[in-house]
């Protein structure tokens, strides 16, 4: 079996590649929190010229001072998360940016790239994962290699491809005969190894 050669940022991206972090931890919580504070006092301070305003209505007016109420105490928390968020992207380098929706599913990005300096364009190949990965894993890994290797032309059935690219499953297993298989990336972010295999023709 041969190994692929490695992409320019190999050794920067051979650990975890994800996304931004979905959970705004202890500092996030904290902004929240004082925020929704400071917004439930101030429709307390407000809510006799919400009542005038609103011609007295009990119930209209306790759902203004509540949207109210949440509108002004998520703000500081919105602006903090649009900060980081830039201070985040800002800082992904410039080989994972043109693949960084791929790797938020922690499917490295290098099996692609080095798919691609083997299959020649307009080659056909087939696409397959180990089934007990997870459905986003899977979809991942098969969306982006659809768009990615173009103008390489995806088949249905393996026996009509001239390639196998598979994640966590021997090309050897699928079907058709191959006459040698490359190591596309290693084991990485928890997933298995990808390969690729040369249909014998």
């Amino acid at each position: 079996m041969g190994q692929a050669r490695a992409g320019p940022a190999n050794a920067l991206h051979s650990t975890d590649v994800e996304g931004l972090p979905q959970h705004p931890g202890p500092l996030g919580l904290a902004i929240l929190a004082f925020g929704l504070i400071v917004g439930a006092l101030y429709a307390w301070h407000v809510r006799g010229r919400v009542l005038a305003a609103t011609g007295g209505s009990g119930s209209v007016g306790a759902v203004v001072l509540v949207l109210l109420a949440t509108t002004v105490g998520t703000a500081p928390f919105l602006g903090w998360r649009i900060v980081e968020d830039i201070r985040y992207t800002s800082q992904i380098d410039p080989w994972l940016a043109p693949r960084y929706g791929v790797s938020v599913f922690k499917v490295h990005p290098e099996i692609f790239d080095n798919a691609a300096r083997r299959i020649p364009p307009g080659d056909t190949y087939y696409l397959t994962s180990d089934p007990k990965l997870g459905r986003a894993t899977k979809a991942a890994f098969h969306e982006w290699a659809l768009g990615y290797l173009l103008p390489r032309i995806a088949v249905a059935d393996p026996a009509q491809a001239g390639w196998i690219l598979t994640l966590g499953v021997d090309p050897a297993s699928v079907g058709p005969r191959v006459s040698r298989t490359w190591l596309m990336k290693e084991s990485v972010n928890g997933l298995p190894p990808a390969y690729l295999g040369r249909v014998d023709r």
